[in-house]
């Protein structure tokens, strides 16, 4: 090694690894969600920044297909693109939909989707989103602004040279409705020379002071000549506090120059929208009272907006909400740009509304003090209703599910006593203790009454014990145990039906001068073993393989359980692992069982302090992976009890 190449004194990290943190920072610190798709187009991998977005936490939304659970009205347009990403490897599309969030609303998404199934490093599809919410609303605000009031729209993203224009700001700038941007010309081209220093100090003033603006400028229009117009626009924000875009909406005033009227112009139009908007609109004075209400109040709470100017809103807050709304308003004074804020409000007819507001600080050019609060309020009385009738449903539900299982639980001697009578009375006719039958069809009758007793005992043995462990009733001992025995007593339990398949049984001692022993619960772990035997038994055809792998790790014991059977489908894993799931395959539909097997095992490898997993594909066996506490003195952490 080259002294270029020697690690800085004190750090021992590789430069691959420096490397790969700082992506792995970059990527938990982005505002874009990274998600990735496999072959069928199932969600594998999220960043984190996914609870952002939706609320929900990056592995509770893996495995589902990416369109099923975008809006309804959206689906069949995802799918179709998804459908097309998948046949076209390396392709690459941008695509705009909705998302659910968990507070019940929807966001709207904008994607870029990249097949990258090729590519040996990431083997899938590339999706980085961004939530456009805000963006979406303030563009159908400004959609009905241009209808109602005759000015046009403009963005302009970060990086590109020229802004996205409305179809009515082209026709105002002489240029066909179909120009969706300022192809012939740059922006600044079109700008008179005079004007050009003013306008470009006022966006570069943007990086440093973001904020709301208005400026007047001379655009030139296709036969030299030039207009004037007033821009009106603000910075977007993403979630790292850097502009991305800067949108606006541009009037044309040639027709008059005074600034006066210019602005009042413009303030008639900014009202247009709010007296056509659902949301209330709302201007606060620094102490809370209202300045200015849209006449959306009247249809929200029943009020005119002459009953509320000059009202603290404060005053009609339900009383359990005061307080919040109170700390919300005094952080806005202390500097917070906006809060966002759900509360109830008294209505015309004395009941109480459920409202979401975002409000934010206008601050005095000069003292940069608080001067005013813009508020955008909306009624969210049905959403609230509606998460109230699904909390309402949760918690009976989680009643009558513990309700099941403490009777099943309290009832299993009820259950068991009977069926252990059937069970040793046909065991008595079968070997004939008192004397033959007299005919061959009692002896048929005899044994049919004892191995379905018997298997009717083994499925409530395993609904019994799956309600203990819900009930918190199973009681688990654990001691030190000796691995191998109980493997060899359990693989003797499933020899005859193994033998019957001329299946291959072995056990493997990986480690064995280390004891292979553990500290676990003797009944629990036979259970475990057994189920897993079974199953492999069950599931392996004729001439099949099966071994028991026992090896000690540093922090337990671990137990495989491998077969060469039909195997399961890795997207049917996290199902299998619920009660009562099965395999939907043909190969597997003549066999019996209750589909408490292996949720079973994971509940009492979990209740010992141990971890289960499975590891499979399709016609290549299964792996069922067991890992109990070790025995080792060093590592026993004392015993557990349910």
């Amino acid at each position: 090694m080259t002294d270029q190449e020697q690690p800085a004194e004190g750090d021992s990290a590789s430069p691959h690894m420096r490397g790969a943190k700082f992506f792995e920072a970059l990527l938990a610190n982005s505002g874009d969600v990274l998600t990735l798709l496999d072959g069928q187009g199932h969600y594998i991998y999220h960043s984190a920044a996914i609870r952002e977005m939706m609320g929900i936490e990056p592995e509770d939304a893996l495995g589902f297909f990416a369109a099923d659970i975008v809006h309804a009205d959206d689906r069949d347009r995802v799918t179709d693109r998804i459908h097309y990403c998948l046949a076209n490897r390396g392709v690459r599309l941008s695509e705009n939909f909705r998302l659910p969030h968990i507070d019940g609303s929807w966001r709207w998404v904008e994607a870029d989707v990249r097949n990258l199934l090729d590519d040996p490093d990431i083997q899938g599809v590339l999706v980085v989103s961004r939530d456009v919410t805000s963006r979406r609303r303030i563009e159908d605000h400004f959609s009905i602004a241009e209808t109602t009031a005759g000015f046009g729209t403009y963005r302009w993203d970060k990086g590109c040279e020229a802004p996205a224009i409305s179809p009515a700001l082209a026709r105002m700038l002489d240029l066909p409705e179909e120009a969706e941007e300022l192809s012939d010309a740059a922006m600044y081209e079109l700008l008179h020379p005079d004007d050009v220093e003013r306008v470009s100090t006022t966006f570069a003033s943007l990086e440093n002071d973001p904020k709301p603006f208005s400026l007047a400028m001379r655009l030139r229009q296709q036969d030299g000549s030039y207009r004037h117009f007033v821009s009106h626009g603000f910075p977007e924000i993403a979630t790292n506090n850097e502009i991305i875009s800067v949108v606006g909406i541009m009037d044309d005033v040639t027709e008059s120059l005074n600034t006066e009227l210019s602005l009042k112009r413009t303030a008639e139009e900014y009202r247009l929208i709010a007296d056509h908007a659902h949301d209330m609109f709302a201007r606060h004075a620094p102490d809370g009272r209202v300045n200015f209400i849209s006449p959306a109040i009247k249809e929200v709470l029943g009020y005119t907006p002459e009953d509320a100017v000059g009202q603290k809103m404060i005053d009609w807050t339900h009383r359990d909400d005061k307080a919040m709304v109170e700390q919300k308003m005094e952080d806005l004074r202390n500097g917070a740009e906006s809060v966002l804020m759900t509360f109830r409000l008294w209505n015309a007819d004395g009941k109480f509304v459920w409202l979401e507001s975002t409000v934010h600080r206008i601050n005095d050019e000069q003292t940069g003090e608080m001067i005013e609060a813009i508020a955008i309020t909306r009624d969210i009385s049905e959403r609230k209703e509606y998460e109230q009738r699904l909390l309402d449903a949760r918690q009976k539900a989680e009643t009558a599910n513990r309700t099941k299982s403490t009777f099943l639980a309290n009832m299993s001697h009820e259950l068991r006593t009977p069926l252990n009578a059937v069970i040793g009375f046909s065991e008595i006719l079968k070997r004939k203790m008192y004397g033959p039958l007299g005919d061959e069809v009692y002896d048929e009758y005899a044994n049919l009454i004892h191995e379905s007793g018997t298997h009717l005992l083994d499925l409530i043995n395993d609904i019994l014990d799956m309600s203990k462990v819900e009930a918190g009733k199973m009681e688990i001992e654990p001691e030190f145990i000796d691995m191998v025995e109980i493997v060899e007593t359990c693989m003797r339990f499933v020899e005859a039906k193994s033998e019957a398949k001329n299946q291959r049984m072995q056990l493997n001692l990986l480690t064995p001068d280390l004891g292979n022993s553990a500290y676990a619960d003797v009944r629990a772990t036979k259970q475990i073993l057994i189920n897993l035997l079974s199953n492999a038994v069950k599931f392996t055809g004729e001439g099949g393989s099966i071994s028991v792998d026992l090896q000690s790790l540093p922090n337990g014991l671990e137990i495989s359980v491998c077969d060469s059977g039909v195997g399961i489908d890795p997207a049917d894993i996290p199902r299998l692992l619920r009660p009562f799931e099965q395999v939907a395959d043909k190969s597997s539909q003549a066999e019996e069982g209750s589909g408490l097997g292996l949720a079973l095992t994971k509940s009492l490898t979990e209740l010992q302090g141990g971890a289960f997993r499975l590891e499979s594909e399709r016609g290549k066996g299964t792996n069922a992976i067991v890992t109990l506490p070790s025995a080792h003195p060093d590592l026993q952490t004392g015993s557990a009890r349910a």
